[in-house]
């Protein structure tokens, strides 16, 4: 389980990012490399939640993600990578949808 301060008033990509630094880093114990390419498909990933999912915020979708990654395919969970998940989103929430994927996101209206 991941859980960031979302007491401040931080954008919903300095969320996601948060995220995926403890993320990575609770996974392997090292920060993760984040360049530019990274930060745009971090911004491509919250357009797609921002666009698909009205009743959740795009932190909210990325960290049920996060936390069923164990659930997603072997080859999207074994990258570790940004990129790759943004290609495969829509496999992604299919198989979050197949597994009932996170109780406070409703995967279902995808």
């Amino acid at each position: 389980m991941i859980f960031i301060d979302i007491s401040a008033s931080k954008s919903q990509y300095s969320l996601c990012v948060e995220m995926w630094y403890k993320f990575y880093n609770q996974r392997f114990d090292v920060n993760p490399n984040f360049n530019g390419m990274n930060g745009k498909k971090m911004k491509e990933i919250i357009a797609y939640f921002d666009a698909n999912f009205k009743e959740n915020t795009p932190s909210e979708c990325f960290g049920a993600i996060l936390t069923n990654w164990d659930s997603l395919p072997k080859f999207i969970r074994e990258k570790y990578s940004l990129a790759i998940l943004l290609q495969n989103l829509n496999e992604v929430i299919a198989t979050l949808k197949k597994n009932k994927g996170h109780e406070n996101i409703d995967f279902s209206k995808f």
